[in-house]
């Protein structure tokens, strides 16, 4: 199966010296529903036997990184916690002087399992889609962005900054800079919603 992927530019400056990198174009977005009707297909499982196994796997997951163990799931990966001192007391707080009520969990980490990965390089095969990532941020105005945006959301209801990355070619702190502006003026159409990793953008 064919792996889209267009060169996108590391820096913002124009001139045939700016330093590119692979990254994949697809838009696609497959979720829980998606995942579950293919489940039933393929499988002898029934939707409701595979959202109950994955709701209990989810379960099992919380429970055991909740404690500090690395959960290792083989053929899929190994799951670990990743904490952080809290934003309010790392100014306030010596090290030795931290304890629980000043970490929090930052993030799961996710390491992919050697099959994993044989499998995925075994069916993907890279397919260049020319074109995709270009130098927006210095051949489109803000007024342009913003009129892909809303063309963007009217289509799909909401979008992420990795995605307005690839629709416009921004860099991912130009992109963000640019998309929190955006819902900072009233006048934009764009609000925020959610945060962290599901913060995303959505017309007002």
């Amino acid at each position: 199966m064919a792996l889209r992927f267009d060169m996108r530019p590391l820096s913002s400056g124009l001139g045939a010296a700016t330093q590119r990198f692979p990254q994949t174009t697809s838009q696609e977005k497959i979720n829980l529903v998606d995942l579950l009707a293919e489940i039933e297909h393929n499988t002898t499982m029934t939707t409701a036997d595979a959202l109950g196994v994955i709701t209990e796997l989810k379960r099992l997951l919380v429970k055991h990184l909740s404690q500090g163990a690395r959960v290792k799931v083989d053929g899929l990966g190994s799951f670990s916690v990743q904490l952080q001192v809290k934003k309010e007391a790392r100014t306030k707080i010596a090290a030795d002087k931290v304890t629980g009520k000043d970490v929090e969990v930052k993030s799961v980490n996710f390491i992919p399992d050697a099959t994993l990965m044989g499998d995925l390089e075994s069916v993907a095969v890279p397919e260049r889609e020319r074109g995709v990532f270009k130098l927006s941020d210095t051949t489109l105005s803000p007024a342009e962005r913003l009129a892909k945006l809303k063309a963007y959301l009217k289509k799909n209801g909401s979008i992420y900054c990795a995605d307005y990355e690839k629709l416009v070619g921004l860099r991912k702190s130009t992109a963000l800079k640019e998309l929190n502006a955006f819902a900072a003026d009233a006048s934009s159409g764009i609000a925020r919603e959610g945060q962290g990793p599901r913060l995303c953008f959505v017309m007002k």
